[in-house]
């Protein structure tokens, strides 16, 4: 039993550990067009929409996740177009997005449809390092390096009348500095604090 926890807890300690943020909704069944992009529209009818969500509330730096959504659809329902635009915010880490989505209904059948959703993204994150303490001052330099990475971003969908949907992942073009920023483990030093 001692050999196992020693080994747990030489592996939990001397990993690291690197992941993204996601913004996370609780009221999507509300709003299908937050998860997919083939979802725009589905109500046939033209929708603005804002959201908020605050987790944690009380404690400071908590996640906090806005959005505002606009989707109309157009050529007799046929069609449709969407824009989104959200911001997420934990701790010192800020992301900005813009999308703009389109999306084409294919008649299967007189009473089925089948949706497909395509969206671009403009995603900037940013850090905020006055968040941050240097301990060591010879690390002061890495307050200096830029605090924003933008990139662009393609997300596609499908759905088949408003509950079955099925969207896919980001694929993401970086611009600028390639992802120095945005992982802690990039930038994790003995001397830097997180406070």
């Amino acid at each position: 039993m001692r050999y196992l926890l020693i080994t747990i807890i030489s592996i939990l300690g001397f990993n690291r550990v690197i992941a993204q943020q996601t913004p996370i909704y609780s009221q999507n069944y509300l709003n299908f067009y937050l998860i997919n992009p083939a979802a725009i529209g589905s109500s046939n009818e033209t929708r603005f929409m804002l959201n908020h969500r605050q987790q944690w509330v009380g404690l400071q730096d908590a996640p906090r996740t806005s959005g505002i959504t606009f989707e109309t659809p157009i050529k007799e329902n046929k069609y449709a177009i969407g824009l989104k635009l959200n911001t997420d915010q934990v701790h010192l880490f800020n992301t900005t997005s813009g999308e703009f989505s389109l999306r084409y209904k294919l008649p299967i059948t007189e009473d089925h449809l089948l949706s497909f959703g395509l969206a671009g993204i403009f995603i900037q994150k940013k850090i905020d390092f006055s968040k941050i303490r240097v301990e060591d001052q010879s690390e002061a330099s890495l307050l200096d390096y830029n605090s924003s990475q933008m990139s662009f971003a393609l997300i596609s969908g499908m759905s088949q009348g408003v509950l079955i949907g099925l969207g896919g992942n980001p694929i993401v073009v970086t611009l600028g500095a390639a992802g120095l920023l945005f992982g802690l483990g990039s930038f994790w030093s003995d001397n830097l604090v997180i406070s």
